[in-house]
C-alpha cells in the first residue's frame, strides 16, 4: 500500500493490479484495461457472469401471457457462452396467466409465491405452490393459471434449442 500512496503513476499500478487479479482468478468482468505492452489501445474481455440487482430486470410483452408483468433478469449474451434465459413473471390473482401452447425451448418454473394451476400436455391440472417447480421438455404444450387470492411469482428458467 505504501508503494501505491508513493507512485506517481498509482493510476497506472491499479489498472495493472486489476488485470492482473482478474487474469489470476479467471474473472473477467466486462472493463476496459490497458494491455501489458502500455499502448493506450484499450479492449474489453467478456464477462463470465452477470449479477442482477432487484430494480436491475427489464420488462416485456410475453405472447400468450395474460393479466401479468413478465420481466428479465438474464439473456444469453449476458456472459461469455451463455444459453439461459432467466425471468420473473408476477400473474394477477384470479386468472392471470398463460394459453395453452408449446414453446421450443426446455424450461423449469419455480413457484416463488402465490398458487399457480399447471396443466401439461397429457392434460392433468396440478396445483403448484411456493417451493414447487415443473420441468418442461422442449416443444410441450402447457398453461399456468393463478388460482390463489394473492399475486403470485413464478421463476422462469429457459434453455433455447440450439
Amino acid at each position: 500500500m505504501e508503494y501505491y500512496r508513493k507512485n506517481q503513476n498509482a493510476k497506472h499500478f491499479s489498472k495493472n493490479l486489476w488485470t492482473l487479479l482478474a487474469e489470476s482468478l479467471k474473472i473477467y468482468v466486462l472493463m476496459g484495461v490497458y494491455p501489458p505492452n502500455n499502448k493506450k489501445k484499450r479492449y474489453l474481455k467478456m464477462a463470465g457472469y452477470k449479477i442482477t440487482k432487484k430494480d436491475g430486470y427489464y420488462t416485456y410483452t410475453a405472447p400468450g401471457h395474460n393479466e401479468c408483468k413478465c420481466t428479465r433478469l438474464h439473456d444469453p449474451q449476458d456472459v461469455d457462452g451463455g444459453q439461459l434465459i432467466n425471468g420473473l413473471t408476477h400473474f394477477l390473482p384470479a386468472g392471470g396467466g398463460t394459453e395453452f401452447a408449446a414453446n421450443p425451448a426446455e424450461s423449469i418454473y419455480y413457484i416463488l409465491h402465490g398458487t399457480m394451476k399447471f396443466k401439461g400436455e397429457d392434460g392433468v391440472e396440478t396445483i403448484l405452490e411456493a417451493g414447487d417447480s415443473v420441468h418442461i421438455a422442449g416443444g410441450s404444450p402447457k398453461c399456468v393459471t393463478n388460482v390463489g387470492p394473492d399475486t403470485a411469482q413464478m421463476l422462469v428458467i429457459l434453455l433455447p434449442k440450439k
